[in-house]
């Protein structure tokens, strides 16, 4: 994949619009010092950065907490409040940068099923619409982290000129810094802001980060319904193709493995995923009874492996996926 700085090519097919959608989540994570497009390791100077600032503010809450230890309660509510935001953010990175070769895997997963599905001319108005809302939910995200935090930028520095008044947006006091001076408030202020500016990129990354894993499930799942549909009308065709079938009936077994797989992954990572139900009642639909025995197996197959994806395993040995499957129906007929 292209680096921060590269600009991606122009979209010219479906396939390409997708790989176009990551750019956002990319650029946001370069910014924080962990991209997790690559398995390459990020101990870089950004990441450091960010590590450190996080500490720094660590420090900095920890000691305004202290020299506000006898003020009133709602001035120490205020600055636990950005004390657990902190924490939070500590927590995203440090699992963006521990688990980031599964999160890797989990984006080359994602391209690898889209691509699966766009061979297919068929699904790609289906995955072009879910790419178009995906990039206008991603564009809308950004703008509203970025107004946000323009806002309080603004706004507070109106607030300081227009009222003559030193206003702090943060209760975090800087050690060593009088507010109250003209150079000190300066100092606070900047302070304040890149603060404010460091917690918005931050939960940017990790909301665009979710949303491009997750909501791509549901175009797989709407194409997945797709590939059914093309298949029933096979099924009904004056003159069957024989062969035709049975390949397109294993290419949806397949598909419906890795869609299955992909969403029991994207689950364990970010607790999302709700689409089982839909393709459970989509396998339904196939038309099962112009089958012959061995593909109305594989069908069955299909939703046994939806209603129990996580318990199936051959003898508690390996997994049970297509491939063990059908080797072991080989078996049992030899």
């Amino acid at each position: 994949m292209e680096s921060p700085g590269v600009k991606p090519p122009k979209a010219s097919t479906s396939l390409q619009e997708f790989r176009n959608s990551f750019e956002t989540v990319r650029k946001v994570t370069y910014m924080v010092g962990i991209n997790v497009f690559t398995l390459e390791p990020d101990l870089n100077v950004r990441f450091f950065g960010s590590a450190m600032f996080m500490a720094l503010i660590y420090v900095l809450c920890f000691y305004t907490g202290w020299v506000l230890r006898e003020a009133e309660g709602y001035r120490i509510l205020e600055m636990v409040m950005i004390l657990v935001l902190n924490a939070q953010g500590t927590n995203k990175m440090w699992i963006g940068f521990v688990h980031k070769p599964r999160y890797c895997r989990l984006f080359q997963s994602s391209e690898q099923i889209y691509e699966s599905f766009d061979s297919d001319e068929r699904n790609r108005p289906v995955l072009r619409d879910l790419v178009a809302k995906m990039n206008h939910l991603l564009k809308w995200i950004v703008i509203v982290y970025a107004s946000s935090g323009l806002l309080i930028v603004v706004l507070v520095a109106l607030y300081a000129i227009v009222a003559r008044e030193k206003f702090l947006a943060l209760t975090i006091i800087v050690p060593f810094v009088d507010h109250t001076s003209l150079t000190g408030y300066l100092i606070v202020y900047l302070t304040h802001m890149a603060m404010a500016a460091f917690c918005a990129n931050g939960y940017l990354a990790s909301d665009t980060a979710f949303i491009v894993t997750v909501v791509p499930i549901i175009a797989y799942a709407n194409s997945l319904q797709n590939e059914i549909r093309n298949f029933n009308l096979l099924l009904q065709a004056p003159e069957r193709d024989e062969d035709l079938i049975a390949e397109k009936l294993l290419r949806i077994c397949q598909l419906h493995q890795m869609i299955d797989e992909f969403e029991q992954e994207a689950i364990a990572h970010f607790k999302g995923g709700c689409l089982n139900d839909q393709m459970i009642h989509d396998i339904y639909e196939i038309g099962w009874h112009r089958l012959d025995k061995p593909q109305q197996q594989m069908v069955a197959f299909m939703l046994h492996r939806a209603q129990n994806a996580k318990e199936l395993s051959v003898g508690g040995v390996a997994p049970l996926n297509l491939v063990t499957y059908v080797q072991g129906t080989k078996i049992r007929n030899f």
